[in-house]
């Protein structure tokens, strides 16, 4: 089983949003864990003509209600929101995001090549499996507050 079939897109035709962010893309990250909001910074830097609106689980309920995405799943891997209508996880949010950003584009590139796509995949489920673990072991349930 691919990594993006344990992760399906989320809502995949939304419409008539209200509050929408009016970017192309959203980026939803966990600002509690220390690792993934040092690599969203970096890639805010990165972001000169500030194409992406880059949304903390923590501050961003109602987005993620609206757009059918549970805090859990939130959690569990990273999500970005392109155009309001497609939900991309995992590494599929990833090769979203590097397109966006000029230094990343090859990485964006060669990740997407079938044989590297498919490594990665299975490292980053590896990883965000041990990083949702980690912070949310022992906790009834992984808060976001």
């Amino acid at each position: 089983m691919r990594w993006s079939d344990r992760f399906p897109k989320v809502n995949s035709d939304i419409t008539g949003s209200s509050g929408d962010s009016g970017l192309p893309l959203a980026v939803i990250y966990d600002s509690g864990c220390a690792l993934c909001k040092r690599e969203i910074q970096h890639y805010m830097r990165l972001d000169k003509h500030s194409d992406v609106n880059w949304m903390s689980i923590v501050s961003e309920a109602a987005y993620l209600d609206r757009h059918g995405i549970t805090a859990d799943q939130a959690m569990r891997v990273l999500h970005v929101v392109e155009d309001e209508s497609q939900i991309y996880t995992g590494v599929d949010a990833f090769l979203k995001i590097w397109s966006r950003l000029g230094p990343y584009q090859i990485l964006g590139f060669l990740v997407s090549i079938k044989p590297l796509y498919n490594i990665t995949c299975y490292l980053y489920g590896h990883f965000a499996r041990w990083r949702f673990d980690k912070r949310c072991s022992g906790r009834s349930s992984c808060r976001t507050q």
